[in-house]
């Protein structure tokens, strides 16, 4: 015999006890399996039971919380009553007294009617002589009103102004900031450009230190002439001064309620403006226009439905119509506008309600 035959022989019982041994752990695996599936399909029910418990008793107690509310509505309703018959015996009461008032009110009442009669025809001469006032006081209401209405062109027209030279002056910053940004760069990865810097600023050391006048002009000429072709190239750099900004802007943008009650708002922009595209200038101006529609827009929630942009046919100026709402203020978290400039500053506008005597007179 082999050793695989020897090995066979004497593992042979362990084998068949092994084979047995594993086919019965199969058996109760199964089982187990068996078991454990009814007792997920008992838990489910028995959750479900606990829900339906639950739902049953949520139910009773809002039974009992209506029958509660019933009872005491019924008591009410029964105080009620028992009011109700106080009061309709004091209303029979006070009838009874009332109907002698009537009596002696008949009375006094014919003495008036007589009375009367008397200050109808003192009236009626009143009355002839209040229509001439009233004409009159019309005509110079309604010279005073178009003074007033005046008011309005003017101030839109001197804050168009300011805004403007103010979008200009923003603008100009800016681009005399990116002009130095570039000269900064530049003197660093340009030769010609550090060679200038470098001329510039033994040129400036050295005029500190002159005090002859025929020689220290000839120093400023040679510095001037290298400033020249510094600011050829770089156009505002060396007028830049980090950190200087422009002055605060604040401004009123009024606003009122027209005789439709819809919010109107003025806006300093006129319609008969369009800017050139080919210059910097004006498509700064037509940069702001732009923002100033969309941050009006944006800041104020103006919705498509309720919002309209018009042309006065009057002074040429934009109005702002809101027709869902009386004032501007509930959008805004505070009572301004804030409008981006070129240069990063920017302009407060902060809305007001337009003179109540303006109001009269363009509503007028």
């Amino acid at each position: 015999m082999s050793i695989i035959d020897h090995l066979r022989e004497i593992t042979r019982t362990s084998r068949d006890v092994l084979s047995q041994l594993n086919q019965k752990l199969q058996q109760i695996q199964q089982n187990r399996g068996g078991i454990e599936e009814r007792t997920k399909r008992l838990r489910s029910e028995f959750s479900q039971f606990n829900r339906q418990e639950n739902e049953a008793r949520g139910g009773q107690k809002k039974l009992q919380e209506t029958i509660d509310r019933l009872n005491a509505e019924m008591d009410e309703l029964e105080k009620k009553r028992k009011q109700l018959i106080t009061d309709i015996s004091n209303a029979r009461e006070e009838f009874d007294s009332t109907k002698n008032a009537i009596t002696e009110i008949e009375r006094k009442r014919q003495e008036y009617h007589r009375s009367i009669t008397k200050l109808e025809r003192e009236l009626e001469k009143v009355a002839e002589e209040e229509i001439a006032v009233d004409e009159k006081r019309a005509r110079h209401q309604q010279e005073l009103n178009s003074a007033r209405a005046t008011a309005i062109p003017l101030y839109l027209d001197d804050l168009n102004g300011k805004l403007f030279r103010m979008v200009e002056q923003s603008h100009n910053r800016k681009c005399s900031k990116e002009q130095f940004e570039r000269f900064k760069k530049a003197r660093h990865e340009n030769e010609d450009v550090a060679k200038l810097c470098e001329s510039r600023d033994e040129w400036q050391r050295i005029l500190k230190s002159i005090m002859v006048p025929a020689v220290k002009e000839s120093v400023e000429r040679e510095l001037a002439t290298i400033e020249s072709e510094i600011k050829k190239q770089f156009p505002g750099a060396l007028e830049f001064s980090a950190g200087s900004g422009g002055e605060e802007f604040i401004a009123d943008l009024y606003y009122y309620n027209d005789s439709k009650d819809r919010c109107v708002i003025l806006l300093p922009i006129k319609g008969s403006e369009c800017p050139d595209e080919e210059t910097n200038k004006d498509k700064a101006r037509s940069s702001f226009v732009i923002s100033l529609f969309l941050q009006l827009c944006q800041q104020l929630a103006v919705k498509p439905e309720t919002g309209r942009f018009f042309v006065d046919g009057n002074d040429g100026y934009y109005r702002l119509v809101l027709a869902d709402r009386k004032n501007p203020l509930p959008d805004l978290k505070e009572n301004y506008l804030i409008i981006e400039l070129p240069d990063g500053e920017v302009a407060t506008l902060v809305m007001a309600t337009l003179p109540s005597e303006i109001m009269e007179a363009i509503n007028g």
